[in-house]
């Protein structure tokens, strides 16, 4: 009676083992879109195409992945090798991510049916924390682990640096003296920021009532300095992003959102036109307060 007792145990464990592990829901985080580097597609496709995709919403769960909540696909393991494209996508990220002497071999997986979703491929790869996308468009769209995405940050959340208010056009852009820490690139859509900006650096606000504040510098891929005030709730998930200082070059000057943080944290944004032999001309003046659910709500003074 032990024997069979002990060995319908031992099937129940055999059993439960797979299906807790097929069970666990993997929600990621998209890190980077990148196409390759000889891509020959028009500026204005290839903008589209990238600000289409980075709001994608990816889980995976019991051999499925499913895009934007509701578009569920089985997936299952493959030893086919990848196209040749493709195969080239993946090895140049995997420099960019320092993934090449990564001792966890990749896990090639294709979808049973073909995705319609953002013109993806049937190819997906899997490596360490990072899962691999690829579209028909010779674009790879990289995600990682939601969950260590959000360790990694707390941890750098603790390490902050604290600015004082109130603050008047400071930090645009920071100093080495500011005390910003500088963050892995990865980040960026982590704060919803715009395609390609980087160079991120932080450093935090006093916690205003319940709502986490940081001051985000970054550029956009056109080399301009940019600084955003996130929000964050107090188990530090993005609520509100908040741009706060941008510059648009002219051909005879330059448009700045220049920022005022008061003691009370009431954010005033001022456009100002800069032009060649010309007084400085005030175009828009906004301001902001954070209410109780930590968003940045227009208000009139």
């Amino acid at each position: 009676m032990l024997k069979i007792t002990i060995r319908f145990i031992f099937v129940c464990l055999y059993c439960f083992f797979p299906l807790m592990t097929n069970a666990n829901e993997i929600k990621w985080q998209l890190v980077d879109i990148t196409y390759l580097s000889d891509h020959s597609i028009q500026i204005e496709k290839l903008l589209a195409l990238l600000e289409g995709t980075k709001n994608i919403s990816v889980k995976s769960s019991n051999n499925k992945l499913i895009i934007d909540e509701h578009n569920v696909i089985e997936v299952r393991e493959t030893k086919e090798k990848l196209s040749p494209n493709v195969h080239s996508l993946l090895q140049e990220e995997l420099e960019r991510l320092n993934l090449t002497d990564n001792k966890q071999k990749k896990q090639y997986f294709t979808f049973m049916t073909l995705p319609q979703q953002y013109n993806l491929n049937q190819s997906l790869a899997l490596m360490s924390d990072y899962l691999f996308l690829f579209s028909n468009d010779e674009f790879i769209l990289t995600f990682k682990d939601k969950q260590k995405i959000h360790h990694d940050f707390s941890d750098l959340y603790n390490k902050f640096n604290t600015a004082n208010l109130p603050l008047a056009n400071r930090y645009f852009p920071p100093d080495a003296k500011d005390g910003f820490l500088s963050m892995p690139d990865e980040f960026n859509y982590f704060f919803k920021g715009m395609i390609d900006d980087g160079n991120l650096k932080a450093i935090k606000l006093k916690t205003y009532k319940e709502t986490k504040l940081i001051l985000l510098s970054s550029y956009s891929i056109a080399g301009y300095p940019k600084l955003s005030l996130i929000s964050l709730s107090d188990d530090l998930n993005i609520i509100d992003r908040l741009e706060i200082g941008e510059n648009y070059e002219m051909e005879d000057g330059v448009t700045l959102i220049e920022y005022a943080i008061d003691k009370n944290y009431l954010v005033t944004l001022n456009k100002v036109e800069y032009r060649d032999n010309n007084l400085p001309k005030l175009l828009d003046k906004t301001n902001y307060i954070i209410n109780n659910k930590g968003k940045f709500i227009k208000v009139e003074k």
